[in-house]
């Protein structure tokens, strides 16, 4: 029986192309570095594909004479005549577009991608689009980039990560390059680590995510590094106020297409600025960050191509000698991209990733270093078979480990107030398996139906304490503990997680789309707090934090006009989650071994509709969007004590009903740009005091049900101008000047709003604000 059903579905998959010869190959630019989203036309047969991230395509035609036509933003449309016979392997080389300072294009999609396609909830930047943005200081960012977009918001100005469709900061998925990013921030959440120069792509799944990629709840952030020139030695960089940067690449043998390499290095300079200060309360503190990228590849033959590529940043922050912070992340990857066919291909990955943090008195009586970290090694097995231009099939799987380091606080030869602290270390593995087919039902009906199998196994080498049953945990209702020696499974758990996407084209202009996917997560992050200061904790699914769950279903009307020179879409979206984990009141997260004392289990439900109208040719480009969304959480605790609210639904800490941004650009002449972003939010949920009493002269505050205050509205406006220097073609050199200002009407946006007692002992509410100025910058940028 499962022959034949095997047999029917390889028929099933493979019967729509043998009436037609396929057309398949690569899309490169002219240094040999493969574009994504690129579009592969048949004029003849008035039907197209777009590339891959790997920059291939697969095309069904009939035999015969075909005008075929290869676009991508930023580079000239190429034209050619070719006679099909059989099937064929055809490469094309883009050049870049002299006219590309014309056109401001938000993003790397195909024209008519957004309708097209049967994804939905995507979002796709291009970092040469990306610097065309006002930016902070100057310095070009990913992050702040995508929070201008619907379903996308952060909690203030200098918040760490950001927030997706009503998800935590640490249910976001950050690739780069297949390795997990714990930490995306530098400087307090200021500027993100991903170095302009050094990313050549970025998609942002908010919805609908593929079968391939699991363990977070909310999103999935895929970032690829930039690859070298093929061709010929070149680089870029800039210094700005804030930074300088510098990336060099180059073919590693001239005159070989054979492989390429990447170098790129970029630093702030605020301690050189500190050292030079005659005041010692100044020149004693240090405080900068850097980041290190390189990326290699390598052409085995015609087959094999092997890809390296790493990361290192750290930050580094010391108030003379009394206080310190610093924390940093470390990737490596090494890909094998190997080719069985024109239509099957396989990515193999191995991947490192470190995260690690740290707080400390670097010396005196009150001397401390306290340090942490999470790492993981990673193996991924991904299939890729294009069966005809109407199904494709994807499947393989991941096999992740976790090594958790919650803390670890040692005193200072001087500190003798102080015992060293260390909460036992905790494992996992995560094998993963799941298979997704994309098929073409029709010229106007696409599905794309997958399954995901997910399972972690909590490992032992640790202690894991019994309570007593009915009655709440804490450190007095402890009854005796379990040593669970190294490798020893502690806990597992498994599970299913079905994933669907169904595209309907009404016209060739529109299209009605609809997703449903599930979602789990073993690493959680823990933190009560919303503070910019990167040293919470992860811990992972065991004997006492059950993986958190989401289910989200999406539907979406999309809709272009003028020849695709317009993008408008709508989408509602309804999100509901287990197993979230949630804090008692004044709960202690921090250097805690008995940390499931304070924790709490919430559901949660998340719903709205996003609003988006893009421009994308023309002098003037841009887009307008605005999301009304909800987002709650609930703890109904068996036990009275334990529930929050009373056991009602109350907004998250992130729940924020109206976003809008507008970003625009402008093209005054072939030399000269300017562009906005002006942003609008409602204030967040905090909890207040609602009264106080003194007790033997001490001040207590009665406070409010969780989360029932907000901060006041944030709405800030930035500009910019960029002005390129002349092109030199016997130099080589090319550059420009970028002048940008942030918050422009300097308005105090408040991140936070906090209660304490006043010059005559009142309770008042005071509010916090991490930027309340205008910052202008100016940025000088060069490539040969």
């Amino acid at each position: 029986m499962m022959t034949r059903f095997a047999v029917v579905f390889f028929l099933f998959l493979t019967s729509v192309g043998f009436a037609q010869i396929t057309l398949k190959g690569t899309v490169t630019d002219q240094t040999g570095e493969l574009l994504a989203f690129a579009t592969v036309k048949s004029v003849t047969e008035s039907k197209g594909v777009t590339t891959s991230f790997d920059g291939k395509y697969s095309l069904d035609l009939k035999a015969g004479e075909h005008i075929l036509v290869v676009e991508a933003f930023g580079y000239t449309k190429q034209e050619v005549t070719i006679q099909l016979k059989a099937d064929l392997v055809k490469n094309f080389k883009l050049q870049e577009s002299v006219n590309v300072l014309e056109e401001v294009v938000i993003t790397g999609k195909a024209p008519d991608e957004n309708v097209s396609k049967v994804e939905m909830s995507v979002e796709t930047l291009v970092m040469d689009d990306v610097k065309k943005l006002p930016a902070f200081m100057g310095e070009v960012d990913v992050i702040k980039t995508i929070q201008l977009l619907p379903g996308v918001t952060t909690v203030g100005e200098g918040a760490t990560g950001f927030n997706v469709r009503g998800g935590n900061t640490d249910q976001n998925l950050v690739l780069m390059d297949d390795a997990p990013i714990y930490s995306s921030s530098h400087l307090f959440g200021f500027f993100s680590i991903f170095n302009s120069d050094a990313v050549k792509d970025v998609k942002l799944y908010k919805g609908g995510i593929p079968a391939q990629y699991g363990g977070r709840l909310s999103s999935v952030l895929d970032i690829h590094q930039a690859e070298g020139n093929s061709e010929k030695l070149s680089g870029k960089g800039g210094i700005g106020v804030v930074s300088s940067r510098l990336t060099v690449g180059g073919p590693m043998k001239k005159d070989q297409n054979r492989g390429t390499w990447l170098v790129a290095g970029r630093r702030s300079y605020a301690d050189v600025f500190l050292r030079m200060s005659s005041d010692p309360e100044l020149n004693q503190n240090v405080a900068y960050f850097y980041d290190l990228n390189g990326k290699a590849s390598y052409k085995l033959n015609d087959n094999n191509k092997l890809f390296f590529s790493s990361y290192y940043g750290r930050d580094v922050f010391r108030f003379g000698k009394d206080f310190g912070f610093k924390w940093g992340n470390g990737t490596a990857t090494l890909r094998l991209n190997h080719t069985f066919s024109d239509s099957l291909f396989v990515n193999v990955s191995l991947v490192h990733t470190n995260y690690s943090y740290g707080v400390g008195v670097p010396e005196g009586e009150n001397a401390f270093d306290w340090t942490s970290k999470i790492m993981n090694y990673n193996l991924n097995v991904d299939y890729n078979w294009i069966a005809s231009a109407k199904s494709k099939l994807s499947y393989g799987g991941q096999l992740n480990t976790y090594f958790y380091k919650p803390g670890e606080a040692v005193p200072g030869p001087e500190n003798v107030n102080f015992e060293a602290i260390k909460v036992a270390r905790e494992r996992g593995v995560e094998p993963n398996l799941y298979v997704s087919h994309e098929y073409m039902l029709s010229d106007k009906l696409t599905a794309q139906y997958g399954l995901r199998y997910s399972s972690y196994f909590s490992l032992g080498g640790n202690t894991i304490y019994n309570y007593q049953d009915d009655i709440p945990k804490s450190n007095a209702t402890i009854v005796d503990s379990t040593v669970y020696g190294s490798g020893e499974v502690i806990k597992q758990y498994h599970g299913l997680e079905p994933r669907l996407g169904v595209k309907y084209s009404l016209d060739s202009t529109s299209s009605v789309k609809f997703s449903y996917n599930r979602t789990r997560q073993n690493v959680h992050l823990i933190s009560n707090t919303t503070s910019s200061v990167p040293f919470d904790v992860w811990k992972s699914s065991g004997a006492f934090v059950k993986p958190a769950i989401a289910d989200q279903i999406a539907t979406g009307y999309f809709r272009n006009f003028k020849d695709n020179m317009y993008e408008t879409s709508v989408e509602v979206y309804y999100k509901w989650m287990q197993n979230l984990v949630e804090y008692k009141n004044g709960a202690e997260l921090l250097l805690n071994p008995t940390l499931e004392t304070e924790l709490l289990t919430a559901q949660g439900r998340a719903y709205g509709c996003e609003f988006m109208v893009r421009k994308k040719k023309g002098k003037f480009t841009g887009w307008l969007s605005y999301t009304w969304a909800k987002t709650e959480r609930k703890v109904d605790s068996e036990f009275i004590e334990e529930q929050i609210n009373g056991g009602e639904w109350y907004p998250s800490n992130y729940d924020k009903r109206h976003d809008m941004s507008l970003v625009g650009a402008y093209d005054i002449s072939k030399r000269l740009n300017v562009g906005l972003n002006f942003s609008y939010a409602q204030g967040r949920p905090v909890t207040l005091s609602d009264g106080q009493f003194i007790y033997d002269n001490y001040t207590y505050f009665n406070y409010s049900d969780r989360n029932q205050s907000r901060i006041p509205n944030y709405h800030r406006l930035d500009l910019s101008a960029t002005l390129q220097g002349k092109k030199n073609d016997i130099r080589r050199w090319n550059s420009s000047w970028v002048l940008s200002i942030y918050n422009v009407y300097g308005r105090k946006n408040p991140y936070s709003v906090y209660t304490k007692t006043d010059e005559n002992g009142l309770a008042q509410d005071y509010q916090l604000s991490i930027l309340g100025s205008v910052l202008p910058a100016v940025t000088y940028n060069f490539e040969f």
